[in-house]
């Protein structure tokens, strides 16, 4: 039974998520947190910004790519969670990246609940947990605190 509402609240997500104006699908996929896993995603309009996610065993972030940024794309890593405390880990979940349709903004859902935002326009990045602390002199300029505001980009 559980199965069964597990595929149905994916297929009912993905069902709301096509009629939505304002982003597209990247990415998905499912998997139990804890298996390793990457999930990758680029914006069909705009090449140059990527999102990775991944879960390595012990722990989940999200990588913000700048790809034409030549010393390093990596411009920030945002902490999702820690595996020993994600309390139905024994249960496959629904991993999804959405971006924006200019493809300059990406979230990253879980469950369809939204774990981090990036606005690459502003260079904010925004996570629920506000880990790590962003630096005084790196690529964010806004963020990592939560900013609920963000959401509306998506819905």
């Amino acid at each position: 039974m559980k199965k069964l509402l597990s595929v149905l609240l994916i297929f009912i997500s993905i069902s709301c998520q096509n009629q939505n104006t304002k982003s597209i699908i990247g990415e998905e996929k499912a998997f139990k947190p804890g298996e390793k896993n990457i999930l990758e995603s680029m914006p069909s309009k705009n090449s140059n910004y990527k999102l990775v996610f991944e879960d390595d065993g012990e722990t989940g972030y999200l990588y913000v790519l700048v790809l034409n940024n030549t010393e390093n794309p990596i411009v920030d890593a945002m902490h999702i969670y820690n595996v020993k405390n994600v309390t139905d880990k024994k249960v496959k979940s629904h991993f999804m990246i959405e971006w924006t349709k200019d493809g300059t903004k990406g979230a990253l859902f879980i469950n369809n609940y939204c774990h981090a935002i990036v606005d690459f326009t502003e260079n904010g990045a925004y996570n629920r947990n506000g880990f790590p602390p962003i630096e005084n002199d790196g690529w964010v300029k806004k963020g990592h605190d939560w900013d609920e505001s963000k959401l509306n980009l998506f819905n």
